[in-house]
């Protein structure tokens, strides 16, 4: 099996499945999560040199690491989330010191919490439906859309309208039950999720 290289653009949910990973948890994960997008928006080679001090030191990767003042972190680690997200765990105190990072003093994450908080809870969480989901009028939304829409590698938004339906419509149709594009006991269970609904 040939190996893949990392993603250049990671979504909020990559983010945060890597920093989980990495061991940042609760209010922890949601930071390392909202710092990462205001550091680089998600792209996983962006270099930035920019008011750096010292002059043309570079910042690298999701979490923009510096490498002048962590030099012991290498482009190849940098450039990878996975190592990124264990590097920015160490620096920053297993998540409790963020202060080397402007986008966090100045307080630039903040615009980003909302979907950090999203990601952060469908990454930690074994998790369980407790309704049945469907296309409804108004539409069904939540972290429990956004599990199941992440589970089926779709784009994440949390809102249970016709594109989920018919990517659970296609799942159901490969596990060769019902397919009814409702999210209920039997798909859960073989989407991995309990379900209490």
């Amino acid at each position: 099996m040939a190996v893949q290289d990392p993603p250049t653009k990671c979504t909020d949910l990559q983010i945060a499945d890597v920093a989980f990973d990495a061991g940042f948890h609760g209010p922890g994960l949601v930071t390392a999560v909202a710092v990462a997008l205001a550091e680089s928006g998600g792209v996983t080679r962006i270099v930035n040199v920019a008011g750096n001090v010292p002059h043309l030191s570079r910042d690298r990767g999701l979490w923009q690491i510096n490498d002048y003042w962590h030099g012991e972190v290498t482009d190849a680690l940098a450039f990878n989330p996975a190592t990124a997200a264990r590097a920015a765990f160490r620096i920053s105190g297993g998540g409790a010191s963020w202060t080397q990072w402007t986008t966090f003093t100045a307080g630039h994450h903040l615009q980003f919490v909302k979907r950090a908080t999203m990601a952060a809870h469908v990454a930690q969480s074994t998790f369980i439906v407790y309704r049945l989901l469907k296309v409804t009028e108004p539409l069904q939304w939540g972290f429990d859309v956004a599990a199941v829409q992440h589970r089926l590698g779709i784009p994440v938004d949390g809102v249970y309208g016709h594109i989920t339906c018919a990517a659970v419509q296609s799942f159901q149709h490969t596990k060769k039950i019902t397919e009814d594009g409702i999210v209920g006991p039997r798909t859960s269970s073989l989407l991995g999720f309990g379900f209490g609904g």
